[in-house]
C-alpha cells in the first residue's frame, strides 16, 4: 500500500523494514481520531519524540473492521523502549513495536 498524506506532518505508511522500531500510543476507530492523538502527545512530550514521524498505520481485520494504530517512529529497538519508558513514566501510555507489525 503505498503511503497517504492526511496532513502534513502526519502520513499513512506502510514499512519497509522489521529492523525499524516505532511507539504505538494507541489504535483508534478512524485516522483523524489517531492524528489528534499523536499531536497530543507530541505537544506534551516533544524533549522525547523530537522530529519523530507520526505515523497512522491502518489495519484490517478479519471482519473488515479497519483501525488506525498511531504510531511515532522510526527508532533503533533500545531507543523505542526507552521513549516509551519516559512516556509511560509521565502517565502517557504505549509500547514499542517493530514498525511492520
Amino acid at each position: 500500500m503505498p503511503s497517504l498524506a492526511l496532513t502534513a506532518d502526519t502520513t499513512v505508511v506502510t514499512p519497509l523494514s522489521a529492523n525499524e522500531w516505532t511507539v504505538q500510543i494507541g489504535a483508534f476507530g478512524n485516522a483523524t481520531l489517531a492524528q489528534s492523538e499523536l499531536a497530543a502527545y507530541a505537544q506534551r512530550s516533544s524533549d522525547l519524540l523530537g522530529e519523530a514521524a507520526r505515523i497512522v498505520s491502518p489495519l484490517s481485520s478479519r471482519e473488515g473492521h479497519v483501525i488506525y494504530r498511531a504510531r511515532f517512529g522510526l527508532f533503533a529497538q533500545d531507543r523505542a523502549r526507552q521513549v516509551c519508558q519516559a512516556l509511560t513514566r509521565r502517565g502517557q501510555d504505549c509500547f514499542a513495536v517493530i514498525a511492520s507489525k
